[in-house]
């Protein structure tokens, strides 16, 4: 009879475990997978479980311990090998995670999250070209999986070609409105493409009753896939004891990238002064590049 306590138990408490898991009570369904592992220590459903949520709360260490020993269980399950790539990859061993997504699309090459896991792993490893390949390939077979999508639309973006990654952010959300990921990366891909508009006014005044007032607005949006551009124009009036002048003058400049995370930068300043007053910088009356009644403050943004 004391021989038949433990199965019954362990027959009540892997159900209650796997209820609580499905529900997201996660806490519970440690508590109890826990509680089966006491009662058999080679039970496999609870080691699996309980290396997933230890995943989850980020002890890795742990995890991948938990499923070294899943592993020598059964060397050749499936969802197990890709969960254990998965998590190699979260502790920064992406060249280990390799093995197990290849074993996997050997005998299943059509299993659609070992393909994300593989293509994901590179992507992590910088080879973004190579990931970007993946994706696409992973995507011919499953044109309409979400989390594949997310994957080619991040690669897109870390490559620096935002507007074809918001194309397939967008249709993630559409495929999984509520996935957090997708709306997450939606959200920063449109930010970047978003037009920035921005101004600002500055003046000044002393007891000689030299006056002066200016404003700058500025531009900056995206003008291609790998480029973005930004336009400045500023007017400045100014006053002393006799004399008034206005100036006025614009600048543009590009970014554009050239793979590998670099950046070349254009920039060009046109200044179309208008000032009939007296250069303090060079002595001149009319039309001069200097201020119109002091020296301006030089821009810091303007090379």
């Amino acid at each position: 009879m004391a021989l038949l306590v433990g199965p019954a138990r362990l027959a009540a408490q892997l159900p209650e475990a796997d209820a609580a898991f499905r529900a997201g009570n996660y806490a519970a369904a440690r508590a109890a997978y826990t509680r089966v592992l006491a009662s058999d220590s080679s039970n496999e459903r609870a080691l699996y479980r309980l290396a997933i949520l230890d995943s989850w709360d980020g002890k890795l260490v742990r995890s991948l311990a938990r499923f070294i020993t899943l592993r020598r269980i059964d060397p050749r399950d499936p969802d197990i090998m890709v969960s254990h790539a998965q998590v190699l990859a979260w502790a920064g061993r992406t060249a280990a995670s390799a093995a197990p997504y290849d074993s996997v699309l050997v005998r299943f090459p059509d299993r659609a999250d070992a393909l994300a896991g593989r293509a994901r792993a590179i992507a992590w490893s910088g080879d973004l070209d190579r990931a970007e390949q993946l994706w696409r390939t992973a995507l011919e077979r499953h044109a309409d999986n979400a989390e594949l999508l997310i994957g080619l639309a991040q690669t897109l973006y870390w490559k620096g070609q935002a507007g074809l990654a918001e194309a397939y952010a967008a249709r993630a959300r559409t495929l999984a409105p509520e996935d957090r990921t997708a709306r997450d990366l939606e959200r920063v891909v449109r930010a970047v493409l978003r037009p920035e508009i921005a101004t600002t006014v500055d003046g000044a005044t002393d007891s000689d009753n030299n006056d002066f007032v200016a404003q700058e607005g500025s531009v900056i949006g995206s003008l291609g896939s790998e480029l973005r551009g930004t336009l400045r124009a500023g007017w400045r009036h100014a006053t002393d004891r006799g004399r008034r002048g206005t100036s006025y003058g614009g600048g543009g400049g590009v970014i554009a990238a050239v793979g590998k995370g670099a950046v070349v930068r254009w920039r060009r300043v046109v200044l179309r002064p208008q000032s009939t007053l007296l250069c303090r910088g060079c002595g001149a009356r009319t039309r001069c590049a200097w201020a119109p009644s002091r020296p301006v403050r030089p821009d810091p943004r303007v090379s």
